[in-house]
């Protein structure tokens, strides 16, 4: 589970596009991932549901009191635990893993959802299955309504070409 700090309500000179707001973000790209089967094929975690307005002080006593001084309540999204994810390192680097998750991000995109943040600490991995790559962190994510051009289907110029060159 992931919570945030909410950040209460837009204003309304605020722009709405991009999103900037982490939940919001975040929470749309699991809602439309997870509407259009992405999350059960493994490329993401699997996506429960959004809680709004969490009362912090009925988790007291807790480590993180610093959601009961927020402003707005809190807010959080529920996904599943992958038992031995690990975070794509040098070590554990395949080239065939690479090409998944470029497979992978492809696939994202097509739902017209755009990460927003393509680097190796949102990239992971279960050792056991090399076949397995997983997208995490999604609360950068951009979502569309309609078609993608092609400057919004494609990763930041060098992004992933980045990534690939550090573990390559």
């Amino acid at each position: 589970m992931r919570v945030h700090h909410a950040r209460g309500p837009k204003l309304p000179y605020k722009s709405c596009i991009p999103e900037k707001n982490i939940f919001i973000c975040e929470s749309m790209a699991y809602q439309w991932l997870a509407q259009a089967g992405i999350c059960a094929c493994g490329i993401t975690s699997h996506f429960y549901r959004i809680i709004e307005n969490i009362d912090p002080i009925q988790h007291l006593p807790h480590p993180k009191i610093k959601f009961v001084k927020d402003e707005n309540s809190p807010t959080a999204i529920l996904s599943d635990y992958i038992l031995n994810m690990k975070e794509l390192n040098w070590i554990n680097y395949y080239e065939k893993r690479m090409q998944n998750f470029v497979d992978d991000l492809n696939t994202v995109y097509k739902v017209l959802v755009q990460h927003s943040s393509v680097h190796s600490r949102n990239m992971t991995i279960v050792e056991e299955d090399l076949k397995r790559a997983t997208w995490i962190d999604f609360n950068r994510a951009q979502t569309f309504s309609q078609e993608l051009t092609e400057r919004n289907m494609t990763p930041p110029k060098g992004e992933m070409d980045k990534t690939r060159q550090y573990y390559g």
